[in-house]
């Protein structure tokens, strides 16, 4: 039968006119099959391989996958030595040098479940910028692109205290390619993770010191302090930062942002959650951060002598009430103390007295 498509002559002088009827049958309905074919859609196993690329930079983090075909590369940064554990610069601590990169193969249903994912998702749908970030705000950029089917879409995700979350077709296929990543290297990368963000800056009433709390954004609905990590400072004409460590443990609902006096004289920290504060005054804070000079006061709910071998007390700031005097609350065994204290008489006074809530 080849023979004579190749040759119709051959075909006409041994078949004839019937012959011919059904060689032109034949081609046409080979022409009709490949019109067919090409007004068809592809098929998800028609279509090319995806090429999917996610990148993450920010001062103590790298994260690059990408997965062209069948081929997974994954580069990040880990902080082996510790030397960005107290990074607070607004830059890198890492260099391209410290980067690590490694290659794998991936299976094709791996890749096909990727791409499915990304159809399925309507990923390709997706405007091009999320998280709506003020022309001013500091963020953190989530980027992820996608190429698929001769169509690219590159989709970025600002992050910042206010940012609504990015849509759920980012975060899936964010998060698989994360999954694929734990798979081949073993690495428990977290897609979660986020890099400490501003949540709260504070100028001292003179504006000579400025406070800046960072950590991560809380749960819908909860007090922003509660993802406190950090507390710097910043003082005017000083391009350093100094960071306050605490000798003892905070845990997130142990910050405050009221800790400037009104009058900006003075300012209070919580040095652990059971106590004590530091009270100094404003013009001394950087002294006293770089651990040249001590607190003016130290104030403990148990520097009060009817209650002094009271069992220790957790501590939580209340409010300045004076710009030489503020209130604290202590509790503990189901009773809550409200205490106040005077800076310049030195003198801890107990205000009420209460069941813990």
């Amino acid at each position: 039968m080849h023979r004579f498509l190749r040759n119709p002559a051959a075909w006409s002088r041994r078949e004839g006119l019937p012959g011919l009827l059904l060689l032109g049958l034949l081609v046409l309905g080979r022409e009709w099959t490949a019109a067919l074919r090409q007004g068809q859609p592809q098929t998800s196993e028609q279509v090319a391989p995806p090429h999917v690329r996610y990148h993450f930079t920010a001062e103590a983090t790298y994260q690059e996958i990408e997965v062209a075909g069948t081929k997974l590369s994954f580069t990040y940064f880990e902080d082996i030595q510790h030397r960005c554990e107290h990074w607070l610069e607004q830059r890198p601590c890492w260099t391209p040098a410290d980067l690590t990169t490694k290659e794998a193969t991936l299976y094709e249903d791996e890749v096909r479940d990727l791409r499915n994912l990304i159809e399925k998702s309507k990923f390709m749908d997706l405007d091009e910028v999320y998280g709506g970030a003020p022309r001013h705000q500091r963020y953190y950029a989530y980027r992820l692109s996608v190429e698929l089917g001769g169509i690219t879409k590159e989709v970025t995700y600002q992050s910042f205290p206010e940012a609504p979350a990015p849509p759920e077709a980012f975060e899936a296929v964010r998060k698989r390619l994360f999954e694929i990543v734990a798979a081949r290297f073993g690495r428990q990368e977290s897609a979660d993770r986020e890099e400490l963000v501003e949540l709260k800056t504070l100028a001292s009433p003179n504006g000579q010191v400025t406070a800046h709390w960072s950590g991560q954004k809380p749960e819908p609905g909860a007090p922003v302090e509660f993802g406190v990590k950090k507390l710097w400072f910043t003082f005017a004409g000083d391009e350093a930062v100094y960071e306050f460590r605490p000798p003892g443990e905070l845990f997130f609902s142990d910050w405050n942002f009221e800790i400037f006096s009104p009058d900006g004289a003075y300012v209070v920290l919580l040095q652990d959650r059971f106590g004590p504060f530091h009270v100094l005054r404003t013009n001394r804070l950087k002294r006293y951060l770089q651990g040249i000079t001590a607190p003016d006061r130290t104030v403990r709910a148990s520097d009060y002598l009817p209650h002094a071998s009271d069992p220790a007390k957790v501590h939580h700031f209340a409010r300045w009430t004076s710009g030489r005097s503020f209130e604290f609350t202590a509790s503990c065994c189901g009773t809550e103390m409200h205490y106040g204290y005077d800076i310049r008489a030195k003198k801890l006074r107990l205000l009420a007295e209460k069941p813990a809530p």
